[in-house]
């Protein structure tokens, strides 16, 4: 992808972001392009999310490991307030949300090893850590329920290690950190996904269908089993408007709890 494309795509992810926090029926009318804001880096920034309290935005760039916190009280004239970065320590930036109404940040950290990744909580205004969080393998997505009161992960854990078997993979799985008494004493939960049953039509294995895998830096097909919970990964994730359910888009179906 260009630079200029990818530039183009997130400025549209910015104003689709932005239309949805309007009253319903302020969505009558029609979107029009009024600002475009360049990252300056060449590839990789592709993360969005939008505080509507403030009216901020914060951009994530997962290659270069750094989020741009942007002001758009002035929609046609985004403007850049703060850089976040150096908060990676090696790890790969895969996902970003505003918290609804505090001056934080999530991020979602995947393991370039393949093990276990983690979520932090950062200040908006200096990139200060505020918590950490243990999260399952290759958090994609996090999320905060729209009072603040939950965080959420979806650990895709999309990388294959071979085995004398052939190939495996850690389960998908869901973070869930309970925020009620404040950032410092989230109470975090790793919640396994349910047992798949194996007979789901096209993705059953007898269906011969196959999941498209690098391992070893070699190109792999390797047979899609709807009964292995390994082949379940989890993409991404929301929240109902009130907060009591989540909803999470694996690449080969789609839950809620």
């Amino acid at each position: 992808m260009s630079a200029a494309r990818g530039r183009r795509i997130m400025a549209a992810r910015a104003l689709l972001l932005a239309a949805l926090a309007l009253p319903a029926q302020a969505l009558t009318a029609r979107l029009h392009l009024l600002a475009t804001w360049e990252s300056s880096a060449p590839a990789g920034t592709e993360m969005v999310r939008y505080q509507a309290a403030t009216k901020r935005l914060a951009v994530g760039n997962g290659e270069a490991g750094w989020i741009k916190i942007l002001s758009l009280q002035d929609p046609a004239r985004p403007r850049l307030l703060q850089t976040l970065a150096g908060f990676a320590a090696g790890r790969t930036l895969a996902a970003v949300d505003f918290h609804p109404m505090r001056d934080a940040v999530a991020v979602a950290l995947a393991d370039p090893g393949g093990g276990p990744g983690e979520i932090l909580v950062l200040s908006a205004a200096d990139g200060a850590a505020l918590a950490r969080y243990a999260a399952g393998h290759g958090p994609d997505d996090v999320r905060f329920s729209p009072d603040g009161r939950y965080l959420a992960a979806a650990n895709e854990a999309a990388e294959y290690r071979r085995t004398k078997e052939g190939y495996a993979s850690h389960p998908g799985s869901i973070t869930l950190v309970d925020l009620e008494q404040g950032f410092d004493r989230g109470i975090v939960r790793q919640i396994p996904l349910a047992q798949p049953h194996a007979g789901h039509g096209l993705t059953a294995r007898g269906a011969m269908r196959a999941l498209a895998r690098e391992v070893d830096g070699a190109a792999v097909a390797i047979p899609l089993d709807s009964g292995d919970p390994a082949h379940l990964e989890p993409e991404s994730l929301a929240f109902s408007p009130d907060g009591g359910r989540s909803t999470r888009r694996c690449r080969k179906t789609t839950a809620s709890s």
